[in-house]
């Protein structure tokens, strides 16, 4: 099987000089700046929905339950950074609700129906922070949070 592992993310450097393949399936790739194992992990999808819940929840989510991007400062230490603000800030909300009323569904878990409804509100408030019937605001930014109040005409006031 082929698979490409992208440079920053699985490699250290583009410039890959060999590549070894162990019995179990680990993937060995020498760099010019390093080496990387990858393994594969199996698991349930059960345990790779917690695995992703679990950074979503640590990492990705901010006031009022938006679940939004996070800019990092260390490159691949999710707990370097912030989250940031983003005009996509319902989208990834979004996003995020609708699996967990999928989970909701299926298992009838109270965390489920708690997450997708704090998801829920949020997006609900991005219909009514305008003020104006119909427009939805694209994100919310709060005193304190980074960026409020600069003068940046994308951003205004509630009305």
């Amino acid at each position: 099987m082929v698979k490409y592992l992208g440079y920053k993310r699985w490699i250290p450097h583009p410039d890959v000089r060999c590549v070894a393949l162990c019995a179990d399936g680990t993937l060995c790739a020498g760099t010019l700046e390093g080496v990387s194992i990858i393994r594969t992990v199996e698991m349930t999808l059960a345990e790779k929905a917690a695995y992703y819940q679990e950074i979503t929840e640590k990492y990705h989510v901010r006031r009022d339950g938006f679940v939004t991007v996070r800019s990092l400062t260390r490159e691949g230490d999710l707990s370097s950074g912030h989250v940031t603000i983003s005009d996509n800030d319902g989208l990834w909300t979004g996003c995020y609700a609708a699996p967990q009323c999928f989970r909701y569904a299926v298992t009838s878990e109270p965390e489920a129906a708690s997450l997708a409804r704090r998801s829920i509100l949020a997006m609900v408030r991005l219909a009514q922070v305008t003020g104006i019937p119909g427009f939805t605001a694209r994100a919310i930014r709060y005193p304190g949070e980074e960026q409020f109040g600069n003068g940046d005409p994308e951003w205004q006031p509630q009305r």
